[in-house]
């Protein structure tokens, strides 16, 4: 397995987790698995092409069959297993519209030199009850920007994947004075650690909190044993993971629908 694929499997990992929730989906067809939960944003009801599909026809038929009448917007992610020439045309045909190219990163833990970043009034725990669970998402969708019909449903979506040892997703939240001000999550699979869902409320940015953020966990997966970080990265964030030692390794081109069979 290259070190891309790694990427893509952790990241499938961490999706995956939120179409096993209660009352979600986890749909799977021809090179491609996806999860639906109906909150309403794109990130939260999507697929990842895990091979080439053969017949891309067949797979976005199959997906529009599982989002059935739902009315929710929608993410297609074409990483390096499941790119080929002619699948923009054939997407389009589906009312799929391309949407961007995001970044695969990846650094190497070993080169992280620095300990923990110690800010004064910053104080990053583990999301360890459900009350704490509410907070960290409401933190997540505000740091990164979400309408406000998206929070509400974001937060009951968390509580309802949960917590525990059959969660692989580990969760941290950056307390500033007591408040809570930002996030993180950490997904150990495929031989990486995989970081997810770093962000900051507005008002505490550029006081490298989000810095804080990102080493915190992946210092922790270095003392489990890991070796090799992994994201995918925003343009925003992206001089920041490169500043911080995280190189590019592939590319992730977005293709999005804007509702269920419309």
């Amino acid at each position: 397995m290259t070190l891309c694929d790694s990427l893509e499997t952790n990241m499938i990992r961490f999706w995956t987790t939120y179409g096993e929730a209660p009352g979600c989906k986890r749909p799977q067809g021809s090179g491609w698995v996806g999860w639906i939960t109906g909150v309403p944003h794109p990130l939260f009801n999507g697929a990842v092409s895990t091979e080439p599909p053969k017949e891309v026809d067949r797979a976005a038929s199959e997906i529009a069959q599982a989002l059935g009448s739902r009315q929710i917007p929608f993410l297609w992610w074409i990483g390096s297993r499941g790119r080929r020439t002619d699948l923009n045309d054939i997407l389009e045909r589906h009312g799929f519209v391309y949407a961007e190219a995001i970044p695969g990163m990846a650094i190497d833990l070993d080169s992280l030199s620095q300990g923990p970043i110690r800010l004064e009034g910053l104080t990053i725990r583990p999301v360890n009850h459900p009350a704490m669970l509410k907070i960290w998402a409401e933190t997540a969708g505000i740091g990164t920007g979400f309408p406000e019909p998206a929070l509400e449903p974001l937060a009951a979506l968390e509580t309802r994947v949960g917590l525990g040892e059959k969660v692989p997703t580990r969760r941290y939240l950056g307390l500033f004075d007591g408040a809570p001000v930002a996030t993180a999550a950490l997904v150990l699979e495929a031989g990486v650690a995989g970081l997810f869902a770093v962000a900051t409320r507005p008002e505490f940015r550029r006081r490298g909190i989000g810095t804080a953020m990102t080493l915190h966990p992946l210092l922790n997966a270095r003392v489990s044993g890991y070796r090799t970080g992994t994201l995918q990265s925003s343009e925003s964030g992206f001089p920041v993971y490169s500043r911080l030692g995280f190189r590019e390794i592939c590319k992730f081109d977005l293709y999005f629908r804007p509702g269920g069979n419309g």
